[in-house]
C-alpha cells in the first residue's frame, strides 16, 4: 500500500533530510504497533534571525 505524506517544510528550508534505514524505518522503533514510522530533521531559519 502506498500512501502520500506531505511535510510543511516552509518555502526556505536550510535543511531537510529524511533517515531511512533499515533501523529508522522499523514499525517498532517508537512504539508496539505495525505502522510503519520515519525519522527526518528539519532546519528552517526565523526571519528575524533573533530566536
Amino acid at each position: 500500500m502506498e500512501k502520500e505524506i506531505k511535510l510543511n517544510i516552509g518555502t526556505d528550508p536550510q535543511m531537510f533530510m529524511p533517515i531511512l534505514n533499515s533501523e529508522t524505518l522499523s514499525p517498532t522503533i517508537y512504539n508496539n504497533d505495525n505502522d510503519v514510522e520515519f525519522t527526518y530533521l528539519h532546519k528552517y531559519k526565523f526571519p528575524t534571525g533573533t530566536k
